[in-house]
């Protein structure tokens, strides 16, 4: 059960005695509940604290940006791996291009996995650093996709 959560049914119980609260899955009034499970749809209920100024969207954009080079540099890689099977483009710049695409993808995968697992020491971060690690973070995946655009540039075409 993570740290944030209580697994406590009688503390659950007696804070729905006193004050009426939603279900988060339907909306059902809970109050004054016997178990702590939501008549109206059957959902278990827990404790759980929660914090409005919780920054997520540094970290959110951080990760799109890394998703979105990965998913570019591992497409065009893909295409060339495709073209070299197909005899089309069997020169060295477009190997050497497959093997920029395949390394600058296990880079940015490897990034967003690390970030992903990490995400409690980013959002532990203050603002300014988060949007600086998040900046960061998207500045490397429009690097490697540009990179990946000059390499075929300059090798293939």
């Amino acid at each position: 059960m993570p740290a944030h959560q209580v697994d406590d049914p009688e503390l659950l119980l007696a804070l729905l005695a006193q004050h009426s609260l939603a279900c988060p899955v339907c909306g059902y009034d809970v109050r004054s509940l016997k178990r702590p499970v939501c008549p109206e749809c059957g959902s278990r209920l827990h404790l759980s604290l929660g914090s409005p100024d919780l920054r997520i969207h540094h970290l959110i954009a951080g990760l799109v940006g890394l998703a979105l080079g990965l998913g570019f540099t591992a497409n065009v890689g893909l295409m060339l791996v495709v073209q070299i099977i197909r005899g089309v483009g069997s020169g060295s710049g477009m190997t050497g291009a497959a093997i920029y695409a395949a390394a600058t993808s296990a880079i940015l995968l490897t990034l967003l996995i690390a970030t992903a697992r990490a995400r409690h020491r980013f959002l532990s971060w203050r603002g300014n650093r988060q949007r600086l690690a998040s900046l960061g973070l998207i500045l490397l995946s429009i690097a490697c996709a540009f990179g990946m655009i000059m390499f075929l540039v300059i090798s293939v075409f």
